[in-house]
């Protein structure tokens, strides 16, 4: 038999209403009453009505998540993260890839804020910017994260080209004179950075290997094409991603290339399962529990003071490198 307010009232002694507003954690209500609260309706076995609790405050207790990248363990941890701290305030979190109906059909779905990461597509640059403009009258949230700010939303920023400057740099610094750098499906801000530790140094400009799609098998195919068909072997490589790494890996090691005495090796991401490969990896990524933490604080502050917009709330994350024996100068 469901239990509904009026139970847990009889049963506590306390009127309906001090029952709704103990449930819904109102600042009226003492803590003990609260917790005593709390603690019957949890022995009684009741489930709140999520979906009345939104009608009444016309919300829908549902943030969209936008994404270019599905398919990697950065994205899989950072949104399993994201989950649990959504499902604190019973909030839950509706995904899609990156397409061109993708941003309306989050709006369709009636979500209450927008997170939208890696923004180096410039067509979804543009959309959300298009978005934003008709949102911001109502004090629709959107945050971003990754390389763009847009005016009148929110953004946890990321230098990308910083992380690939500093990840070349590693690599040049350990004895590489060129560099083969996968790029996935998609060119990034990394590759910039990429270049520019080898202007400075008057080095090649680094070969990229920009595949179709950034899928493990993929990346495997392309990588055996450009060792088949290679003249002379660069003497590092930079992987884009946990994820492709595995298939990257897999068709160096066919081809007879030891990992780090003929190839240094590196990825772009640090998904923290960088250490478990054969040998550990060296990343220079970003701290996705921390990214997680301000997207969540940032998103937080936006539905808790709805009317309140005042200025863009801006941070920033700063790349961090992690050197392990895949990068390792002896050979060893």
């Amino acid at each position: 038999m469901k239990v509904r307010l009026k139970d847990i009232a009889a049963r506590t002694g306390l009127s309906i209403a001090a029952v709704s507003r103990a449930l819904s954690d109102k600042s009226d209500i003492s803590p003990e009453t609260k917790d005593m609260v709390r603690r019957i309706a949890g022995e009684m076995g009741y489930i709140p009505n999520i979906n009345a609790r939104n009608m009444k405050s016309g919300r829908s207790g549902t943030v969209g998540m936008l994404t270019s990248h599905l398919v990697n363990a950065l994205t899989a941890e950072r949104t399993s993260y994201l989950i649990r701290k959504l499902q604190m305030r019973n909030i839950k979190l509706l995904i899609s890839e990156f397409a061109d109906n993708s941003i309306e059909w989050l709006l369709q779905n009636r979500v209450d804020a927008i997170i939208a990461g890696s923004m180096f597509i410039p067509e979804m640059v543009q959309q959300l910017k298009d978005i934003s403009k008709r949102c911001l009258g109502n004090d629709f949230p959107i945050i971003t994260f990754g390389t763009v700010h847009i005016p009148g939303t929110d953004a946890v920023k990321l230098d990308y080209i910083e992380s690939g400057y500093k990840l070349a740099t590693h690599l040049y610094d350990s004895g590489c004179r060129s560099l083969l750098v996968t790029c996935g499906g998609v060119m990034s801000r990394r590759e910039d950075g990429i270049r520019q530790a080898a202007l400075e140094r008057g080095l090649p400009m680094p070969e990229l290997i920009l595949d179709k799609e950034p899928t493990l098998a993929s990346e495997y195919h392309a990588v055996k094409e450009y060792l088949a068909n290679a003249k002379t072997l660069p003497d590092g490589i930079i992987i884009h991603n946990n994820h492709s790494a595995m298939g990257v890996l897999t068709a160096l090691r066919e081809h007879g290339i030891r990992i780090p005495q003929d190839m240094r090796a590196a990825i772009l991401e640090d998904a923290g399962i960088g250490q478990y490969f054969t040998p550990p990896l060296t990343t220079c990524g970003f701290d996705h529990f921390l990214l997680t933490d301000q997207l969540w604080k940032i998103l937080e502050y936006r539905l808790d003071h709805p009317g309140a917009r005042g200025a863009d709330i801006i941070k920033s994350i700063p790349p961090v490198l992690k050197i392990r024996e895949s990068s390792a100068s002896d050979g060893k």
